[in-house]
């Protein structure tokens, strides 16, 4: 069974909410003790997601070898979040060690580049210079009056894979 369509749902929605509000989750986490159930529960709710389509991509790269570099790239590439989860909880009790802060935030900007990176051009076909158009060849909107919609898509995609970086550089409070 694939079951790669409701994990990518579930990661997506998971990763987008993930880089959003990733400012607020050291808060949460200064809440939790190392041996609270409330601290296992949010490692496995915040990694579980990127872990399932992880473990799926090691697969399919074991599974297909003409395809193993893209699913071992796309394999680190949700590795990211593991790295991200790590930090978070490094920072927080760390008493809130500056060095720790860095890494932290150089995990995230590394995985959100990473991730936007990817679906620049994997998903939406950007940056493929051999052919004429900007978009894939597979819309499902077909190509055409319907571009505005994948650029838009596009720009906002790129808007909320940084949009944790608000709290930072303008001030913006997401620990609500």
């Amino acid at each position: 069974l694939d079951f790669s369509g409701i994990s990518d749902a579930l990661n997506d929605p998971a990763s987008f909410a993930n880089e959003s509000f990733q400012a607020s989750k050291i808060n949460k986490i200064e809440s939790c003790s190392a041996s609270s159930v409330d601290y296992g529960f949010r490692v496995l709710f915040w990694i579980l997601p990127a872990y399932i389509r992880f473990a799926q991509c090691i697969r399919r790269a074991i599974d297909s070898p003409k395809r193993r570099a893209h699913h071992l790239q796309n394999a680190a590439k949700y590795s990211t979040s593991f790295f991200k989860v790590a930090l978070a909880y490094a920072y927080a009790y760390s008493g809130k060690d500056s060095t720790a802060f860095a890494f932290w935030i150089l995990a995230n900007i590394i995985a959100s580049l990473f991730t936007l990176f990817w679906d620049l051009k994997m998903d939406w076909g950007l940056f493929n210079v051999k052919k004429k158009q900007i978009l894939r060849d597979e819309l499902i909107y077909g190509h055409g009056e319907t571009n505005w919609l994948y650029y838009a898509a596009i720009v906002q995609d790129a808007v909320l894979r940084f949009a944790w970086l608000a709290k930072y550089f303008i001030g913006v409070n997401t620990d609500s």
